[in-house]
């Protein structure tokens, strides 16, 4: 008997108590992404997802515009007179940037490429703030040129540099970034300004929490009311706007634990969804952040830029399997989206569909693969279904915040993506094909 056949006695032997003493998952209700089953299948309006993955190929991104809409108009309402910003990074396609703005958003850029996409998609000056960590000179001047909100520097050098490069440009804004776990540097930008007889209109503040319930909104106002107050305690801050960039969670997604994840892949024990009901939605917590800071003295315009709550449930991945394979413990089904397009599953809870077959009670556990020739490529070590047959197509959710722009071409081509715009799926972007990948290529002769 060798190590592996040991291995699995084990297994066998302690998987039901671990299964009897984990909670049990219950899936999340399609209505929260605006979801509804019909006939057995999952739908959008009168839209059938798994005709939509078979009219525009499989995989399929679909963003939903309408939702998004959403949440920017709810998220704009809570903050009046500050504005919501999206991080352009986050954006996938030029569709979703020009929506963004049609909504009242404003847009954080972090080049000089994504500033003028910005401006090509309709997105005004006023509403964008540029915050680019090592411009080159050609990159401040080409901010300084468009004139957005503001100009943020992060570092004295960057404050020295654009201060040269505003020289001959009257009335430009500029911002400095504050780093909740380090404002020095923030401190010296603002002293360079103040030399230069430059005015700061924005305050960016940087967080690297993440915050889900109002007790992390709390803890993260006293300490940015003391960071402002420490860094201009002169300056009216009625003067000042303040960026919030801090990102508020996802309420339908969370980082699975260690424990909960090594369980789930060693025994199919369930992974289970956050608690709803303690997570701040992006609307509480933009309220909560604005009358946060009005108590603590600080009396500026607060905005936000709140990372994944304002995009991520806004978008699905379709995916279709094409495989089903009993393994001994575990049956695989192979799908045709792998960790080059979806790897964010592997740490991340992201609730799954049947999109095909939404009726039965979930009891079988199947490890859902992608189609890339390495062991690594497992979206879903162990997820309960009714069923998973060849044809069948799966909803993967919440996948609006960096699924796209962190997806790779590794063994296939990146995937089209819809947008669902009034009821109507619209094609937003073709699927790469392979002649895609290799037209930049120069084929080199040797010679004989």
């Amino acid at each position: 008997m060798n190590v592996g056949d040991v291995k699995r006695i084990a297994r066998r032997a302690l998987q039901p108590a671990v299964v009897a003493i984990r909670p049990t998952r219950h899936d999340l209700d399609p209505g929260i992404w605006g979801l509804h089953v019909d006939d057995g299948t999952l739908r959008h309006g009168l839209l059938s997802l798994p005709v939509l993955a078979e009219e525009f190929g499989s995989p399929l991104h679909v963003d939903d515009l309408d939702r998004l809409t959403q949440h920017v108009s709810s998220a704009v309402t809570a903050l009046e007179p500050g504005l919501v910003y999206a991080r352009h990074q986050e954006v996938d396609t030029s569709a979703t940037l020009a929506t963004l703005g049609h909504a009242g958003a404003g847009v954080s850029v972090a080049s000089s490429d994504e500033l003028h996409a910005a401006l090509s998609c309709g997105i005004a000056p006023d509403r964008l703030v540029v915050v680019e960590a090592c411009p080159s000179d050609r990159s401040l001047v080409d901010a300084v040129t468009a004139r957005p909100r503001a100009i943020v520097v992060s570092t004295a050098a960057v404050a020295q540099r654009l201060v040269s490069a505003a020289a001959d440009h009257s009335g430009v804004d500029v911002g400095v970034e504050i780093r909740l776990d380090d404002p020095a540097p923030a401190r010296e930008a603002m002293r360079v300004f103040a030399d230069a007889s430059v005015n700061v209109a924005v305050l960016r503040v940087r967080s690297s929490e993440v915050v889900r319930t109002t007790d992390d909104v709390e803890t993260i106002v006293e300490a940015v009311a003391g960071a402002v107050k420490n860094l201009v305690p002169d300056l009216p801050q009625g003067m000042l706007e303040i960026v919030l960039s801090i990102d508020v969670a996802c309420p339908t997604t969370a980082p699975i634990p260690m424990v909960a994840g090594r369980l789930n892949r060693a025994f199919g024990s369930d992974l289970v969804p956050p608690d709803l009901d303690a997570t701040v939605s992006l609307d509480a917590a933009c309220r909560q952040f604005v009358r946060g800071l009005l108590a603590q003295g600080v009396s500026a315009v607060v905005s936000m830029e709140p990372g994944p709550a304002l995009l991520s449930s806004s978008q699905f991945l379709l995916t279709t399997v094409l495989d089903v394979k009993a393994d001994g413990d575990v049956t695989h089904v192979v799908l045709d989206a792998g960790i080059n397009i979806a790897e964010a599953t592997t740490t991340e809870f992201h609730q799954l569909f049947n999109a095909s077959q939404m009726d039965g009670e979930a009891n079988d556990s199947f490890r859902l693969v992608g189609p890339i020739c390495t062991p690594a490529d497992v979206l879903y070590t162990n997820w309960r279904l009714s069923r998973a047959a060849v044809g069948d197509v799966l909803a993967i959710m919440d996948t609006g915040s960096g699924f796209v722009n962190s997806s790779t071409m590794f063994s296939f081509p990146r995937p089209a993506i819809v947008q669902l715009v009034d009821g109507e799926a619209k094609l937003s972007r073709r699927g790469e094909t392979f002649e895609d990948l290799v037209a930049r290529d120069t084929p080199i002769v040797r010679r004989a």
